[in-house]
């Protein structure tokens, strides 16, 4: 395995951060920052995929798969995933997505990874009935060390699982890395305020899944005055948002974005009024902290990780809340931004005290002590 950064000295040696594929997005995002600091403090670290997605950008991300990926692929990715790690020694396998947790933690286990580290990003019913079992198996074996969950709604979604596969889990919540933190505090540093103050704009982001909700959030859009829409992101779900638009004639205020950068993305956004994440799950939506970071208001689904997302430890709420597949109190919740600015100003100082109680050095700092405690023998 190719290794794109390499460190001088290591009390745990190099850690591999898996993923099912280096689509832009959450997961890689995150994983990419988290690398970037692990590797700062002087460890080596190696990107790898298990196939390539990403086809527009040359990402650092190593696809063990040349070419499509099918099921039956999954006994061949172990197996040339296992010869590419045996070259090395002392190393940790850490991987998110289902698919990258299944054969990461096996490729590790059969090459001698001293740790193997999976990570659930969403609750575990999100997943498919087979990558449902395929992640029990390995989590209740030896296979798998530890279990990371990045919040305790998708901590619980785990609550009917064995002892054996519950003991091993840990909770470590997301957080802006300092790198993209500084991009922020650059981008509003030098934003420039818009001339146009006739209609509020409302931002969404995030992969064109079903997973997002965008239907309930377009079709709200019907019912909201002096606002616009714009969603940024591609995916399968393209079509049949676009044939939505047009169906409910909403054309003139809602504009599919398609893909963006990631800084491109953080440029748009910082331009918008209000942040809508609709979405059906999430485990701790790192748009959700970017947006909080750039100031914007938040309007969010009311479901358990989402809530625990953008809710204090002392139980104050910093986001407006509104209910899966009801898109007349969304649309009411966004004509409420658009007219009472006191409302508009409550949910501003939300995302302000969202951005002051996350930090990226306890991320960090979590993981690196379950590397090291483990790794350690401790």
């Amino acid at each position: 395995m190719t290794f794109k950064y390499q460190a001088h000295s290591s009390h745990y040696g190099e850690v591999i951060f898996v993923l099912s594929h280096d689509e832009p997005g959450g997961a890689r995002n995150l994983w990419e920052q988290i690398a970037g600091a692990i590797n700062k403090r002087g460890h080596a670290i190696s990107l790898c995929a298990i196939y390539r997605k990403d086809k527009e950008e040359k990402s650092e991300w190593r696809p063990i798969i040349k070419g499509k990926f099918s099921l039956l692929d999954i006994f061949k990715a172990i197996y040339l995933m296992c010869r590419q790690l045996k070259a090395n020694k002392d190393f940790i396998t850490l991987s998110a997505q289902p698919l990258a947790n299944i054969i990461g933690s096996i490729a590790g286990f059969f090459s001698g990874a001293k740790l193997r580290v999976i990570s659930h990003h969403t609750p575990v019913q999100t997943y498919g009935k087979l990558q449902q079992l395929l992640d029990f198996c390995v989590g209740c074996t030896p296979v798998v060390t530890n279990i990371i969950c990045v919040s305790d709604g998708v901590r619980q979604s785990f609550n009917n699982y064995p002892s054996v596969y519950k003991r091993k889990i840990i909770v470590i919540r997301n957080a802006l890395s300092p790198d993209v933190a500084e991009l922020i505090k650059s981008i509003l540093a030098n934003k420039v305020p818009s001339s146009n103050h006739e209609k509020l704009h409302i931002v969404a982001a995030g992969r064109l899944a079903e997973q997002k909700n965008y239907p309930q959030l377009i079709d709200s859009m019907r019912h909201v005055n002096g606002a616009y829409l714009s969603i940024l992101g591609d995916g399968p779900e393209r079509k049949k948002l676009e044939e939505q638009v047009v169906r409910l004639g909403v054309q003139d205020i809602v504009h599919l974005k398609g893909h963006m950068s990631h800084k491109d993305t953080l440029n748009f956004m910082a331009n918008c009024d209000v942040f809508v994440q609709p979405s059906l799950f999430e485990g701790h939506s790192v748009a959700l902290l970017e947006a909080a970071a750039l100031g914007l208001p938040m309007i969010v689904s009311d479901v358990p990780t989402q809530v625990e997302a953008v809710r204090l430890e002392n139980g104050e709420l910093c986001a407006a809340l509104v209910p899966i597949g009801d898109s007349g109190v969304l649309a009411k919740t966004l004509n409420q931004v658009v007219n009472d600015p006191v409302f508009f100003e409550s949910l501003k100082k939300g995302s302000a005290l969202i951005t002051a109680n996350s930090g990226f050095d306890r991320l960090v700092a979590d993981y690196e002590k379950l590397f090291s405690l483990n790794a350690t023998g401790h």
